[in-house]
């Protein structure tokens, strides 16, 4: 749950597709929106990440890949922590810099 070193691997021009949600568009606004939902979660903390990734394909400045995910968390107050698991796809772009950034994402539950 660390905001600032989820948005260095963003691209300024990102567009996030949440499930239920309209597009969010520009690293700005996917840091406010990241922002308003940690702020929500106050107590929460992620006990478990594991994503196995897919199918990467590169062409060029160009890449894409897809994965399963699995994510155990902690809610606050002594409840019971649990799982959840889901998809994700990602279209990444190399800039100038040769770094590679998120440009879309697009995410599910499994459940």
């Amino acid at each position: 749950m660390d905001n600032s070193a989820t948005m260095v691997l963003w691209d300024d021009d990102g567009t996030t597709l949440l499930p239920g949600q309209a597009a969010i568009t520009g690293k700005a606004n996917i840091a406010k929106w990241l922002d308003g939902v940690t702020a929500k979660l106050k107590g929460w903390r992620v006990l478990k990440q594991e994503q196995t990734f897919h199918d990467i394909q590169v062409s060029g400045d160009w890449a894409s890949e897809w994965a399963t995910t699995a994510q155990t968390v902690q809610p606050p107050d002594g409840k019971a922590a649990f799982t959840t698991h889901g998809k994700m796809l990602l279209v990444l772009h190399r800039g100038s810099d040769g770094k590679w950034k998120i440009r879309e994402e697009a995410w599910n539950s499994a459940e």
